[in-house]
């Protein structure tokens, strides 16, 4: 399950990428019901086997605080993505800034499942 889980986290990273490099580029990102379709699936699952991986770490560790944190910074990138692709045309430096707020979540989860730090 780890496998696939992190399968999943590269392939939501190259979407992230595909869609944001248009809007740092000053274009309009195309959002073909393909690349749609496949990050509301690659979230859902990424989702779906984090959480079984928490469960399963919590049933030997206990509550790991990082994991919480990866989960919340998930939910922020996620967001900052669809609020940056919706607003693309209509202002596109606040769409440059959700790209922006959306990259710095998807490094904070990679620094903490790297390191693995004690936040509590």
């Amino acid at each position: 399950m780890k496998h696939f889980h992190m399968l999943l986290a590269v392939l939501t990273l190259i979407i992230f990428v595909c869609q944001a490099l248009p809007i740092w580029m000053g274009k309009t990102a195309k959002r073909s019901a393909m690349i749609t379709g496949a990050s509301h699936l690659i979230y859902t699952l990424l989702m779906l086997t984090g959480l079984w991986l928490f469960w399963q770490l919590y049933q030997v560790a206990g509550v790991q605080h990082w994991a919480i944190a990866k989960l919340v910074l998930l939910v922020v990138a996620v967001s900052a993505t669809i609020k940056a692709l919706r607003n693309q045309a209509v202002q596109p430096s606040q769409a440059k800034a959700g790209m922006m707020i959306a990259a710095v979540g998807y490094v904070g989860i990679l620094y903490l499942a790297m390191a693995k730090p004690l936040l509590g």
